[in-house]
């Protein structure tokens, strides 16, 4: 099932006090982003699997399938505890759907196959790609610019600016 018990039952909390799955949003900008994007999902015909309440500044993790293209949360950087699932006909379609969007920061791809993950790391237009991983702690070291609209980035303008032209980075 996707998600499992800490999705369908998550124990929100500050990380100082004890070990909560999820915390509060970091901001009111982002826990509204994420309200918004949500509703506009399921207003346009996604399912809320798991999640999907909020608290105040607490927005609990929430997995949706059924996304497509034309959903703010597809084409609009959310960065709240939102999961969107989107599904494919072929390896193709995948790299098509990943890449209509403006945004490019990271990309994970999660599969059994190196050959493949290669190959979606070559083609997505994004910024470092990560394998069977989350794209959350591996390039805190680095400048993130990602592929498209440009940002500031981690590491400073210079940082950012040197790796604006794609150097491909790709973690397995």
């Amino acid at each position: 099932a996707l998600g499992g018990e800490r999705t369908a039952h998550p124990r929100p909390g500050a990380p100082a006090g004890g070990a909560p799955d999820a915390g509060p949003t970091g901001t009111a900008t982002t826990r509204g982003r994420s309200g918004r994007h949500l509703a506009d999902a399921v207003g346009r015909g996604a399912a809320v699997v798991h999640g999907g309440g909020a608290d105040g500044m607490y927005h609990g993790p929430t997995i949706l399938t059924g996304i497509t293209g034309d959903m703010a949360i597809a084409r609009e950087e959310t960065f709240g505890p939102v999961a969107p699932i989107m599904t494919f006909d072929d390896l193709d379609d995948a790299l098509r759907v990943a890449n209509e969007t403006e945004n490019g920061l990271t990309a994970s791809v999660f599969n059994n196959d190196l050959r493949t993950a290669w190959r979606m790391a070559e083609e997505l237009r994004h910024g470092p790609v990560h394998h069977n991983e989350t794209t959350n702690y591996r390039e805190e070291m680095g400048p993130i610019p990602g592929a498209r609209r440009p940002r500031g980035g981690r590491g400073g303008p210079g940082g950012a600016l040197n790796s604006w032209d794609k150097d491909a980075t790709a973690g397995a």
